[in-house]
């Protein structure tokens, strides 16, 4: 990749539009960029780097900090890079995300990232992604190896130098994507551990099965039961054991069941018998309570058949108050009409009262309504014009919107007529573009038809063959023929150049069209626009024509509002008298019923005044007659008469039923009596005791044997689990070991844990890159040095806790010795630092695919060196450039500017911003 030209615009501490003819500098040899600190020396190749890849050289560089802080608000910040590779030309144009003040008004901008890449067949890729996504392609290394093979900056590689191997692992897993070691590692690691983590759970179930087997206490295998749960046994005798343990414990149950079964036969016939025994028992204790009990109830049975007959003599009395209760009940009919009299007596004088109070209110109301109907009469009479302005002022209305209406229409003509210029002008610029490059194809495709034809005698002495005529001449021998041009064109590049130029022609003519019928448009617009603004506003200055119609609107709009205003008025005042209307006849006609309403009730008080008299006589009457003032104190007298009533008859059939509880008592115990009799004479005799003392014996018995019947159980199901897990686990066990045996041994050497060197895979690898890189690094170190110096990669640490490998050494061939880089001298550093980054550059290209840069760029250092040194540095990069490579020194060394003659000169400016100039020499 070589760069032929380099355009900058507000980009870094170039403000304006600055080009760097890099073609200029030849294709071969050394020239130095040089020029005034912080100038922006190392901002070219930043651009560089921005145009390929959109992200500059230094990582503390961000594209969003490129814009340049001297350009002016209207000079856009982007790069354009045209570069050659593989013979053929590539170009560029790439801006990054940035903010401007607005060129009207106040406040920012934004213009987003953007890139365009013209391949050389004229095709164009866009997209910032795509376009970095093309450059990595094609030219096969990603941004950070690019910065690695095409600057050499003094400082990094001097890190580089002094780094150690913790340092240069991270180094080169970037440059040499030896990750996949890294991560192949890592999961050795995980691996092992998964492997280890499901070992230790199988020996945890193995041992927590071994610790549950369990023997009887007085079986002989107790003792090794007890070793093998403390773990002292091996697997295969762990398992033969548990076996023995379920045999014997089989034996033991089968005794214990048979004995069991015997005292529980024994049980149940001693049950019966002493079952049947307290059953008697029971028969003799329930005879002697009956018999008390008979005893007790004839007495008792006496006294309450004494009871009924003092109860039943009294049954005169009840009868006598039963006859004055029914004589009362009959009497309650005249009690409820003299009540119903009274309440109707009270109903009569309440509503006499009521009709006093209405004729009172209504009286009242009656004036309030005249009072009311005179008022409203009055305001009625004010209102008698209301309504009449209404439609002269609606037509105002309407004549207002309308006005409206029309003025913004003519704003929005307005702004269409603004948008139309804007794609104008925009249509216009993309013409003369188009056409500036239809004008270069133009001459391209002309100078190459010209060279073409000034070639055509060499062309034509090409195809001359000794012995064969000329076909011009027509001789055989042709002793002195024309030359060819090494820059001749062939004739297909001519036809491409003419197709080029016929296409860009084309596109101009299509862009020059659209212009053209956007300015037709323009026009036909500004003439209808000044048509309609001269109708609306009459004769005004056309450059002020915004502004008058915002003037004239906003009068439009006072006026129209000021006319709604006096509308909503004449509006309210007519639905005012409306209103009024209204409510004169609707109280007119209140007022006449409210008359109406007073003469009615005065005439019902008259009626209510003797129907009252009349029914006070008739109470007065009807009251003489009854014995007790009111049916309430009636009722009462009623109530007592069938309390005592009630009474007398309730102590009577008390009386009656206890007699006839008493005797069915009495005759139920002495049958009881009698059965049990009948039942206790066949009791046989029995020794209850004796048979108790046996049954509870056997019972203890078989207690014992169900609790060594249950113990023998669940030593068996727990030594039966036991075994059965073990056999399962032990086969678990043995292909985890066989597993963890390997992937152990694997990980231990991919992870540098294992082996004479203990050297982790990815370092192994990035060691032999790096003895690659060094080879490479001493032939240039050996040149600058005169011989003096070799770098070597240590092989040994000397501390065996940290990773080692990728360490450094010096050979110092002048005296035999061997040291750590870090003992060189400044100047010593800098040329070994350089050669490093050299033999790095080359190994990246190399790895990369075997690709060549064509420029390179080296950054300062070079002050550092003595007169010698930086003679033989400079032989060293002067060989560098054997084959068309083009090296770059970026540095401020006054010997380097006297002795290289071209230059690319960079400068501060007084009024900010910086300068280029480039020297040819």
């Amino acid at each position: 990749m070589r760069p032929v030209k380099l355009v900058l615009s507000g980009f870094g501490p170039y403000a304006g539009t600055t080009t760097v003819d890099m073609d200029a500098l030849g294709r071969r040899g050394l020239y130095l960029i040089t020029g005034d600190t912080g100038a922006g020396k190392t901002t070219l190749f930043d651009a560089i780097t921005f145009a390929l890849y959109g992200e500059s050289s230094g990582s503390e560089r961000k594209a969003a900090m490129l814009r340049s802080k001297y350009a002016s608000d209207s000079t856009p910040t982007e790069v354009r890079l045209t570069f050659e590779h593989g013979g053929k030309t590539y170009r560029i144009t790439r801006n990054p995300a940035y903010e401007r003040p607005k060129l009207r008004g106040e406040g920012t901008t934004s213009r987003a990232a953007g890139a365009e890449m013209v391949l050389p067949d004229g095709s164009v890729v866009t997209g910032v992604g795509e376009v970095s996504q093309r450059v990595t392609r094609m030219l096969g290394v990603d941004k950070e190896q690019f910065c690695r093979i095409a600057m050499l900056a003094q400082g990094d590689f001097l890190k580089l130098l002094l780094a150690n191997t913790r340092d240069r692992q991270e180094h080169f897993r970037s440059l040499f994507k030896t990750g996949i070691f890294q991560r192949f590692q890592m999961a050795l690691k995980e691996e092992l551990t998964l492997v280890s983590r499901a070992r230790e759970r199988i020996s945890s179930q193995i041992e927590l099965h071994t610790r549950s087997l369990q023997a009887a206490p007085e079986s002989p295998l107790a003792p090794t039961a007890a070793r093998a749960a403390a773990g002292e046994l091996p697997m295969a005798e762990v398992i033969d054991l548990l076996e023995g343990l379920l045999r014997e414990d089989a034996l033991a149950l089968e005794g214990v069941a048979g004995r069991i079964a015997e005292d529980q036969r024994r049980l149940e016939a001693i049950a019966v018998v002493l079952s049947r025994e307290e059953d008697y028992q029971k028969l003799v204790s329930d005879q002697d309570a009956d018999r008390l009990k008979a005893e007790r109830a004839a007495p008792l049975l006496e006294e309450q058949r004494r009871a009924l007959e003092a109860a039943r003599a009294r049954r005169p009395e009840e009868e006598a108050l039963l006859r004055e209760k029914l004589g009362l009940e009959e009497t309650l009919e005249d009690y409820a009409a003299l009540e119903a009299l009274r309440s109707r007596i009270r109903e009569t004088a309440r509503e006499r009262e009521e009709g006093a109070g209405s004729i009172e209110r209504e009286t009242e109301r009656r004036l309030r309504l005249e009072e009311s109907l005179a008022q409203q009469r009055e305001a009625l009479l004010n209102l008698s014009d209301a309504g009449e302005n209404r439609e002269r002022l609606k037509a105002e209305q309407s004549r207002l919107e309308a006005q409206l209406r029309a003025f913004e229409a003519l704003r929005q003509s307005l702004g269409e007529l603004s948008d139309l210029r804007a794609r104008l002008e925009e249509a216009s610029k993309r013409y003369l573009d188009a056409q500036g490059r239809a004008d270069a194809a133009g001459e391209e495709a002309l100078r190459l038809r010209r060279a073409f034809n000034r070639e055509q005698a060499g062309i034509m002495a090409g195809l001359l063959r000794e012995g064969e005529p000329c076909p011009v001449c027509g001789a055989r021998h042709h002793p002195d023929p024309a030359g060819k041009s090494p820059e001749a064109p062939s004739e297909a590049q001519v036809e491409r150049g003419e197709e080029l130029a016929r296409q860009c022609g084309e596109r101009a003519g299509q862009l020059s069209s659209a212009a053209a019928r956007l300015r037709g448009a323009v026009e036909s617009r500004e003439t209808e626009v000044a048509r309609n603004a001269e109708t609306l506003m009459g004769p005004h200055d056309p450059l002020m024509r915004g502004a008058v119609v915002d003037q004239a609107t906003e009068k439009a709009q006072a006026a129209l509002s000021d006319c709604k205003g006096r509308l909503r008025e004449e509006d309210n005042r007519l639905h005012r008298r409306q209103s009024l209307e209204k409510a004169v006849a609707e109280q007119t006609s209140a007022l006449r019923d409210c008359e109406e309403g007073i003469q009615k009730l005065r005439t019902r008080q008259g009626a209510l005044a003797g129907a009252l008299e009349q029914m006070e006589r008739t109470a007065e009457e009807r009251a003489e007659k009854l014995k007790y003032p009111d049916r309430q104190a009636a009722e009462e007298r009623i109530r007592a008469l069938g309390r005592q009533a009630g009474a007398l008859k309730a102590d009577r059939e008390q009386a009656e039923r206890a007699v006839r509880t008493g005797e069915l008592e009495l005759e139920k115990l002495n049958a009881a009596i009698r059965q049990r009799e009948e039942q206790l004479k066949d009791r046989p005799t029995v020794d209850a005791e004796a048979l108790k003392a046996e049954r509870d014996e056997r019972a203890a018995e078989r207690e014992a044997l169900s609790t060594l019947q249950r113990e023998a159980d669940a030593r068996s199901a727990a030594n039966r689990r036991a075994l059965e897990n073990l056999k399962d686990r032990a086969g678990e066990l043995s292909a985890l070991d066989r597993k963890w045996q390997w992937v152990n041994d694997l990980s231990a050497t991919a992870n540098g844990t294992a082996g004479p060197g203990k050297l982790m895979l990815e370092t192994y690898v990035q060691a032999t890159y790096f003895d690659r890189i060094l080879r490479r690094a001493n032939v240039h170190l050996m040149r600058m040095s005169g011989g003096k110096f070799d770098l070597v990669r240590r092989q040994e640490s000397g501390d065996n806790r940290v990773q080692s490998g990728l360490e450094i050494d010096v050979i110092d061939h002048y005296n035999g010795s061997r040291r750590n880089v870090e003992t060189l001298s400044g100047g010593e550093s800098f040329i070994a630092s350089l050669a490093l980054a050299l033999g790095l550059s080359e190994e990246i290209q190399m790895s990369a695919g075997g690709i060549h840069m064509d420029t390179l760029f080296v950054d300062e250092g070079f002050g550092s060196l003595d007169e010698e040194t930086l003679r033989q540095a400079m032989q060293a990069l002067n060989s560098l450039t054997e084959g068309d490579r083009l090296i770059g020194i970026i540095s401020h060394v006054g010997e380097l500017r006297r002795e290289i003659d071209r230059q690319i000169l960079v400068r501060k400016e007084n009024t900010g911003g910086s300068t280029v100039t480039v020297v040819r020499g």
